[in-house]
């Protein structure tokens, strides 16, 4: 369970980076209907350079769809989405569902994460807040009545200057890099991390909730796994691949699922192709629902105080991930 509720509390930053991320959702990308067509996108977008800490040489033809999509995210002065979370981990199941919503970009970004479910049985419920200089996170679960309760914050401002080796409190990252805030929390910080953490191949395109995404598998970049388990044997909760689909005409990220390698679709020299189907046991899925953009959203809303004191700060464990490889806030 508790590897369960580690799962929940990293929210949408889900699996890239994690220690080791309704069956409906992929049969409408790729079941037996004639009108899903699937044909490879050939015109990519403009180059952009990979992100720190990774090589050139583990790109794929995806990684470029989704760092354009990142930079999407940032072009809107307010988001909102439903995000569901199914999956397994460890043989827990894990089912939530709830509220994502965005207000502002870069380094004055706030976001608000609300997520309630079940986790091997026993309810439990996520709040995760950031005012764009600390992030919160609320978990609670077990018997409602007497819930167990972690809360943590950390100081987003101290792991954006240790990543960019800066002692400067302004809140501009030193980085040339647009998407340099993307790895500093809600949805940008997920993209940053796919694409950080996953080579991606031949975007393929779909049709998907009436719109046409692009569809792509990412596999894991070798010095990835090398900066997460140096030597050691990688543990078997960790992803083999994941899928993603990004609308084509807002980049939104739509679906992204992580299988294992016990999932039949992990087998060896199945296509890319091949995988852009339903697996019957993911383990983990985030089905992202239709998104609004640019309306009016109160920064009250991006407000957290806690009850108690006893709480944590998680900052300097999250400066050491992020400085060892990850650069991500998780």
């Amino acid at each position: 369970m508790a590897r369960g509720l580690a799962l929940l509390a990293v929210g949408v930053g889900a699996y890239y980076g994690l220690e080791l991320a309704d069956q409906v959702l992929m049969d409408r990308l790729a079941g037996g209907r004639q009108d899903l067509v699937i044909e490879p996108i050939e015109s990519p977008p403009a180059p952009s350079p990979p992100p720190p800490r990774v090589a050139a040489s583990s790109e794929g033809p995806g990684n470029a769809y989704v760092r354009r999509a990142a930079l999407m995210l940032e072009e809107h002065s307010t988001v909102g989405v439903r995000i569901d979370q199914h999956g397994w981990i460890d043989g827990e199941p894990v089912k939530a569902s709830g509220q994502y919503y965005q207000l502002g970009a870069g380094g004055q970004r706030q976001f608000l994460l609300e997520q309630t479910g079940q986790l091997a049985g026993f309810p439990t419920r996520l709040l995760r807040v950031s005012d764009s200089r600390f992030m919160w996170t609320d978990l609670a679960w077990g018997d409602p009545s007497q819930p167990n309760r972690s809360v943590t914050r950390v100081d987003l401002r101290k792991v954006r200057r240790a990543v960019e080796g800066s002692e400067d409190e302004e809140d501009q990252p030193l980085s040339d890099d647009p998407s340099a805030w993307s790895r500093f929390g809600g949805l940008p910080m997920l993209l940053a991390g796919l694409d950080e953490s996953f080579t991606f191949g031949q975007p393929w395109l779909m049709q998907f909730r009436n719109e046409r995404v692009a569809a792509m598998v990412g596999r894991w970049r070798p010095e990835r796994l090398k900066q997460l388990y140096g030597h050691e044997e990688v543990p078997p909760r960790t992803p083999n691949h994941m899928v993603i689909a990004l609308s084509e005409t807002t980049g939104f990220p739509v679906l992204v699922e992580y299988r294992d390698n016990k999932d039949p679709l992990s087998a060896e020299g199945l296509a890319d192709k091949t995988l852009l189907t339903s697996s019957n046991r993911p383990l983990f899925k985030l089905d992202l629902g239709a998104p609004t953009f640019d309306e009016h959203l109160d920064s009250r809303l991006f407000s957290y105080r806690p009850t108690k004191d006893d709480w944590s700060d998680q900052t300097d464990r999250e400066v050491r991930l992020a400085t060892q490889g990850a650069g991500v806030v998780r």
